[in-house]
């Protein structure tokens, strides 16, 4: 089944990343990028955060949202993952309202409780209580976004009021049995990491399915569509990228989904239906990647990739509708 929601079921976004070199430049970039990623058959485009200049990420991916749904001709963005608990939660939920009424159906995120130090030290967050906080945020920003009989300070924000009315898509980044079942409780999705086995990542949804979950599950993917050499490459670059990093966050030399487009098309349907996830998050940049290379895989993949996914998951495309193709006119 495909939704067309923001980050829903059977929706095929594409995670775009900072370039290297001066912020005007990665700025121009992701423009260019998002808007040949909505005219190939995405249905929308998802940013990350990391602070300090950590290489491919955006410090601001809701700030950025708001700006690059200007470029798009059609189709969503959403913050995913963004850090939960860098932010005061009621702001995070009046962003992306606002960001919604300018967009209408058009926003969403996912969050997780982040993992590096600098991050935190970057806004002066405290890094040792990041999982009771980000729990506390989260429960925060779903009330806030949540029609409730229970008095909200927020009530009174028409945007804030429409996002309820529209029930804004938000998943979360978990890595156990227990965080399922928060999710499931917290009634939200989940956003299931590109490092994860599709049998580990099965083993999560089905603790969050067996918790009452019945949100969206979005499974990232890291894809290269060639040779293996290019392949490896794009692991090397990936691998420099993590050193220093926890040591779950390793990159294994299979963490990019590479070869002909019918093989790649194959190995995600494949990882698709073994998690049974709904949804689907492809990943084909990292920071030194070339912007012409990359902008050719968007419009490879679009073109020779995602027919052959939708077609065997029964993903029909759908036409861009107007909730998805129109924002607030000056």
């Amino acid at each position: 089944m495909r939704t067309g929601l923001p980050l829903g079921p059977g929706s095929i976004g594409i995670g775009l990343s900072a370039s290297a070199g001066p912020a005007a430049d990665a700025v121009r970039r992701l423009r260019r990028e998002t808007h040949v990623a909505a005219e190939n058959g995405f249905d929308g485009v998802t940013l990350s955060e990391h602070h300090g200049g950590f290489p491919g990420y955006f410090p601001n991916p809701i700030l950025l949202c708001g700006l690059i749904l200007a470029d798009m001709p059609h189709g969503w963005a959403a913050a995913s993952p963004s850090i939960l608990p860098l932010r005061n939660p009621y702001s995070v939920a009046e962003d992306l309202a606002w960001i919604g009424a300018a967009y209408p159906g058009r926003v969403a995120a996912g969050f997780v409780p982040g993992y590096q130090q600098r991050d935190f030290d970057a806004v002066g967050a405290d890094f040792e209580t990041r999982s009771a906080t980000f729990w506390s945020h989260l429960n925060a920003l779903t009330s806030a976004l949540r029609a409730t009989d229970i008095p909200h300070p927020l009530d009174n924000d028409p945007a804030i009021t429409d996002a309820r009315a529209q029930d804004l898509t938000v998943l979360v980044g978990v890595a156990g049995p227990l965080g399922a079942r928060r999710a499931a409780n917290a009634d939200v999705g989940l956003l299931l990491m590109s490092l994860d086995s599709a049998a580990a990542t099965a083993r999560l949804i089905g603790q969050y399915t067996e918790s009452g979950g019945k949100r969206s599950c979005v499974l990232i993917r890291r894809v290269w569509v060639g040779g293996s050499a290019t392949a490896d490459r794009r692991h090397d670059l990936w691998s420099q990228a993590s050193s220093g990093r926890e040591k779950w966050l390793t990159t294994p030399p299979n963490s990019v989904i590479s070869g002909e487009p019918a093989a790649v098309a194959d190995a995600l349907v494949d990882d698709l239906r073994t998690s049974g996830a709904s949804a689907l998050n492809i990943r084909v940049n990292v920071d030194e990647a070339d912007p012409a290379a990359v902008l050719h895989q968007i419009e490879l993949i679009g073109a020779e990739v995602l027919p052959r996914v939708r077609s065997s998951m029964g993903w029909h495309a759908l036409g861009p509708s107007t909730a998805l193709t129109r924002g607030v006119q000056s």
